[in-house]
């Protein structure tokens, strides 16, 4: 599964599609209802919601299944009535299934702990612990929880945990976040942490304190490693020459390559491409300093390109830092034609997938016929084929369609369209309508419209459904509104 988020003419929406780009839900804001997907635990998509009208501007929260049921039903609590930006990339939203039905839930600077199977929420203060920005780790039923800012890590049992209590404290340290789930951590042990404190020399651990894996040779260099996935670390080492280099470990600390030459500048780092490594894959930003390109190296320090190279040993994994949820890669291409893998650096990007377990680019969703034909958002046997980066379906303007303010507009086969539409009242001379046969990339329409005394609006068409439409003014207007919301009749 994977949710991807997406904005149209100032409104935002998003889709869940499965690894053979069929999309199972999809859904668009409306001007009183704002969703925004916050995370995916154990079955739940877990979304918070924004209503705002003349009567509420209140926050909920609950979550929906794959196709858009519900499952943990909408509802107010005192602790969510905060605001939350409307882009998701403006907000820190974090989750992660500690056991026995609970998760844990971080919304902004709010935390919970939620019961998947009950539905209740519970507020998590970390009462005597400054905790700002955390990372947590289930090993073996305990619940490690790192500080991000002081690099401190705690134990607790899951009872603790949901309980808030932090009476007995357990900790060691590292210094950036570390994946503990094979048992291991890159840091400093308690003790050498208590008494040399951060400049105690650095070495993998287990959960009991014991060193599993030293670097003698590295005693004079900076180095870090990131946590064990697969039976494989990363490493970030810097050469002789004062650059940095990355390579592969097992855990008897072979390296598997030589290390590589990686870009790094006052702005860039190599370090979080160490955090975001899997099965020895790593993202890290190459190029030797001349040109930043964020690319995949293989377990043997290869080169992979997605979609050509095999990645299955990813695709029954969630690996965030490589933008991999359940075994479907976000990929973005760009103008040139060319993949990249980190959003933020592909200007001019449309959005593709990639099934790891196949090894296909998904270049198209599929979309079911309800979402065209007003029935619903749910899940039926025929669908469209259409673009990955955006959709619509086939459509027609024709009809009668009721505005916002109650105002029938009527678009004739003629192709003519009553005096309303430009911002007359009734009564008054038609004028002409003519609308582009195919959407464009971004799936909208392009409506022309001409008045004898009303001007010629162009209006770009967002489609909601085939019965429900959204017209933004690009340039023409005289009268009319800037923006029109219309339902068919």
């Amino acid at each position: 599964m994977n949710v991807s988020t997406y904005t149209n003419g100032g409104k935002d929406g998003f889709r869940i599609i499965d690894n053979t780009g069929k999309v199972l839900y999809s859904h668009y804001d409306s001007e009183e209802r704002t969703v925004i997907p916050i995370g995916y635990v154990k079955g739940h998509f877990l979304i918070t919601e924004h209503i705002a009208n003349f009567d509420s501007d209140e926050w909920r929260i609950g979550s929906i299944d794959k196709f858009g049921n519900s499952l943990l039903p909408m509802e107010t609590l005192p602790e969510f009535m905060f605001k939350i930006a409307r882009k998701r990339s403006e907000n820190e939203f974090s989750q992660q299934y500690l056991g026995d039905d609970w998760a844990y839930v971080a919304i902004n600077s709010r935390r919970f702990a939620l019961n998947l199977k009950d539905g209740e929420w519970r507020n998590l203060n970390f009462e005597n612990l400054p905790f700002k920005h955390i990372t947590i780790t289930v090993v073996d039923g305990y619940i490690y929880v790192r500080d991000n800012d002081r690099g401190l890590t705690y134990k607790s049992t899951l009872t603790d945990f949901i309980n808030d209590n932090w009476t007995s404290l357990d900790y060691f340290y590292s210094r950036y976040q570390t994946d503990l789930a094979e048992g291991l951590y890159f840091g400093i042990s308690a003790s050498d942490f208590d008494v040399l404190g951060e400049s105690a020399e650095r070495k993998y651990y287990d959960l009991s304190g014991n060193v599993v894996i030293d670097f003698p040779e590295y005693e004079d260099r900076y180095y870090y490693g990131g946590g064990f996935i697969g039976g494989y670390a990363a490493m970030c080492v810097s050469g002789v020459d004062g650059n940095k280099y990355v390579t592969v470990i097992d855990k008897n600390g072979a390296k598997q390559y030589e290390p590589i030459k990686v870009f790094d500048s006052n702005t860039i780092y190599p370090e979080p491409a160490v955090v975001a490594s899997a099965h020895g894959y790593m993202l890290a930003p190459t190029n030797n300093n001349t040109f930043l390109r964020w690319e995949y190296l293989g377990p043997d320090g290869r080169t992979v390109i997605p979609g050509e190279d095999d990645l299955t040993i990813l695709s029954t994994g969630t690996y965030p830092g490589l933008n991999i949820y359940d075994g479907v890669m976000t990929i973005y291409k760009r103008d040139d034609g060319t993949y990249w893998f980190m959003k933020d650096l592909a200007y001019g990007f449309k959005v593709y997938y990639i099934n790891l377990a196949t090894n296909e680019i998904i270049d198209k969703v599929r979309i079911p016929s309800s979402q065209f034909s007003g029935q619903g958002e749910n899940q039926v046997n025929e669908s469209t084929e259409v673009a990955a980066s955006e959709y619509t379906g086939s459509f027609s303007l024709t009809g009668m369609w009721k505005s916002s303010n109650d105002s029938i507009i009527s678009f004739n086969n003629s192709g003519t369209v009553n005096a309303l539409f430009f911002g007359f009242g009734d009564g008054g001379p038609d004028g002409s309508w003519a609308m582009s046969s195919k959407a464009d990339e971004n799936g909208h329409y392009t409506l022309s419209a001409s008045h004898i005394t009303g001007g010629s609006p162009v209006y770009r068409v967002r489609l909601i459904s085939k019965n429900e439409i959204e017209l933004y003014g690009e340039s023409g207007i005289e009268f009319g509104p800037d923006y029109y919301y219309l339902t068919r009749q």
